[in-house]
């Protein structure tokens, strides 16, 4: 079994916090790398896992609800979108990944493969748990709320501003083909970006209305 790509045989996850078999309760002093930010991670205290799901969960999950609000059927360009703000939004809100596949830097944006085949099918019925939709539905409903109603072009143009887009396609021409996966150190980049300038509009807001 994998806990977000740490080999975890002599674990136990219990409540989504990762426990040592060797000890009752936690082993003190032992030491690995993140799988994820490549930090090391000491076990003398609770650490919260966050566990990742397959990108086609997510998927269905943003197509259905997509056809219930908005009473059309999501394209495809835009579906890949969204997966991708709602990386995004995962990385800020909860500072890890909603799930571990990669986006490639094509010309009109990040585009998940794995999905294509699943468009071209209509296969996206299945869905994530029930505790998983509710665990994750702050970073879904801001992404419906907010990016959502955008249309797809418009959401492409937001794509061509992240760095971690930038940085893939390196020295491609802006029709060029490019196959290169964006990193997922590059999307956390963006993140706090964002994270940080939403702060400050914070910031901004309650300085105004103390004034």
């Amino acid at each position: 079994k994998e806990v977000d790509g740490i080999d975890a045989p002599n674990w136990n996850l219990v409540n989504n916090i990762l426990f040592c078999k060797k000890n009752s309760h936690r082993c003190a002093g032992l030491k690995l790398y993140c799988y994820l930010c490549r930090h090391k991670l000491v076990f003398g205290h609770n650490i919260q896992i966050k566990l990742m799901i397959k990108v086609n969960k997510v998927a269905s999950y943003i197509y259905n609800r997509y056809l219930e609000e908005f009473k059309e059927t999501v394209s495809e360009m835009k579906l890949h979108k969204l997966l991708y703000f709602t990386q995004r939004e995962s990385l800020i809100q909860t500072g890890n990944p909603m799930f571990k596949e990669s986006f490639l830097a094509w010309r009109y944006g990040p585009v998940l493969t794995e999905i294509r085949d699943c468009y071209t099918n209509k296969e996206f019925d299945d869905m994530p748990t029930e505790d998983f939709i509710k665990d994750n539905l702050g970073i879904f409903d801001f992404v419906f709320s907010y990016y959502a109603p955008k249309d797809a072009w418009s959401l492409s143009r937001l794509t061509h501003g992240e760095y971690s887009w930038i940085h893939a396609r390196g020295n491609s021409l802006p029709n060029q083909s490019c196959n290169t996966p964006l990193a997922i150190e590059d999307i956390r980049k963006d993140a706090e970006r964002i994270k940080l300038r939403r702060f400050l509009i914070q910031e901004i807001q309650k300085e105004k209305k103390t004034c």
